[in-house]
């Protein structure tokens, strides 16, 4: 008697689209347009935020504003009880790394980690691109022009019919 064998290959079948967070509609739909024009108009306060503005003064230049958002992330932090982990990262541009340089220049972010509590390798990390320029882009001094006072009001988004609100639980 013949035995026959024959390979049959797992059905392939199409995975589901991963699931929609409803945290997420929560978070987009805490972002307050107010708020966003008094960082803007205090970002544009500081006069220029140029790489290569005043780094040492209290409320001009490039220094002045990234001590104001680490002290924002500080604040942050704060809140929900130290969970951010803020710190500067630096990296020392130098004028033989691009024509557009100048002179050799710290260039430094503001970071704010959160580590994940089920999950220690994972991060949210937040930064912000609060550097500005001036036509010229290695021009530090110029003041750049203050923003419009005219707000564009944006429609509101409504949750998909499918998303309910995260209850407590589904947030840790």
């Amino acid at each position: 008697m013949a035995i026959l064998a024959t390979f049959v290959p797992p059905v392939l079948t199409a995975q589901a689209p991963p699931q929609s967070d409803a945290r997420v509609y929560d978070i987009v739909g805490a972002a307050s347009a107010t708020r966003v024009e008094v960082d803007i108009r205090t970002l544009a306060g500081f006069g220029t935020r140029n790489t290569f503005s005043d780094t040492l003064s209290a409320t001009r230049g490039i220094g002045a504003a990234r001590r104001w958002i680490k002290a924002e992330f500080e604040r942050i932090s704060e809140a929900c009880g130290g969970c951010y982990e803020v710190v500067y990262q630096r990296n020392l541009v130098t004028a033989e790394d691009s024509p557009r340089i100048p002179q050799d220049t710290w260039v430094v972010n503001v970071l704010a980690i959160k580590r994940g509590t089920v999950n220690p390798n994972t991060y949210v990390i937040m930064s912000g691109d609060i550097d500005s320029r001036a036509s010229n882009g290695s021009d530090g001094d110029r003041t750049l022009p203050e923003p419009t006072t005219t707000r564009r009001e944006w429609p509101a988004r409504s949750r998909p019919p499918d998303c309910s609100p995260a209850t407590s639980s589904e947030t840790r």
